[in-house]
């Protein structure tokens, strides 16, 4: 799991799933990991979207407050189970 966009980038350079605590100041569509699985995390839609802002304009952090410990978790579970099963796959294939 990772907080900022360049370690996500990194783990995904290296075939790594990441899952993202990705605040909405820039377009995740335009910035996030590509080519692994990735997960999200953070209110989309929340009044700091597409402010580009480095530090966060709204008080409290309202876009990342949101994500809780457990959501991150079961993210992760959720990524690294799809992983087994497309490993699972792929070895029944051969």
């Amino acid at each position: 799991m990772v907080a900022n966009t360049g370690v996500a980038h990194l783990a995904a350079a290296v075939q790594t799933a990441v899952v993202s605590l990705f605040a909405p100041v820039v377009p995740a569509a335009c910035w996030s990991p590509y080519g692994v699985p990735v997960a999200l995390l953070g209110d989309q839609h929340a009044p700091c979207r597409g402010s580009r802002a480095v530090h966060c304009p709204v008080p409290g952090h309202p876009c990342l407050t949101v994500v809780s410990a457990v959501a991150a978790c079961d993210a992760l579970d959720q990524l690294t189970a799809r992983g087994a099963r497309t490993a699972a796959h792929a070895l029944e294939r051969q």
